[in-house]
């Protein structure tokens, strides 16, 4: 009788553990709205007319379901180009390149997760080009934060974000991303870049543009 107290014990137990893990699938980007791409347009909270981009993509690829992401900045000059594979326990990376000269530098892949559905350990990401390394570490902090996007308030994940690498602190000194914020059916609603010398700035999402919305502002055909 003890012993099966004690196995119903840990089986409650390991239940229980498993409740309080929470899912992040639904507070990541909404693949099965994407597949016409769309662009996240974010305005600084701290300068005037500042902007940021994040172009995005679902495609499904031998019947994987792929997520290309290219990041911007305000002067629609090109710093990141990700492929990202969505699996049932995380969103992992497949290719991923970085501005450098230019040009977009495709590294190889070391250590691909990205950004994992239960975040019990941190992900780790890690990319290596002529012998330099980009890396990025991700962890769910366990809380929320609001934040208002077009007159409706999310309660949007906590991502802390954490850049190293002798190429990521060349490339990305100015763009180094320290804590990032996932809302439900958006994704990431918000996040704060910090320089050196400077406290961080915070940059919130404004709109969505589609396509056409996108080649527009850039001005192109």
């Amino acid at each position: 009788m003890k012993r099966y107290n004690k196995i119903l014990f840990i089986v409650l137990l390991t239940l229980a553990s498993c409740a309080s893990s929470t899912n992040l699938r639904l507070y990541y980007y909404p693949v099965h709205d994407l597949e016409r791409g769309k662009v996240y347009a974010y305005r600084s909270s701290d300068v005037f007319n500042k902007h940021f981009f994040v172009a995005l993509k679902s495609k499904t690829e031998m019947g994987k379901s792929y997520l290309y992401i290219e990041m911007f900045d305000g002067d629609f000059k090109m710093l990141s180009s990700t492929k990202e594979l969505l699996t049932e326990e995380m969103a992992e990376i497949v290719e991923f390149g970085v501005n450098k000269d230019s040009i977009i530098n495709y590294l190889d892949v070391r250590t691909n997760m990205s950004f994992f559905w239960f975040f019990e350990e941190p992900s780790l990401f890690i990319g290596k080009s002529e012998n330099k390394t980009f890396q990025i570490k991700r962890m769910f902090q366990n809380a929320f934060v609001n934040y208002l996007y077009q007159g409706v308030e999310y309660s949007s994940a906590y991502i802390t974000q954490k850049g190293s690498g002798d190429l990521y602190n060349s490339v990305m000194s100015d763009y180094n991303m320290t804590d990032l914020y996932f809302a439900k059916g958006i994704g990431m609603v918000a996040f704060k870049i910090e320089k050196p010398g400077s406290k961080k700035e915070e940059f919130v999402l404004d709109k969505m543009l589609n396509m056409n919305e996108w080649r527009i502002l850039r001005g192109a055909n």
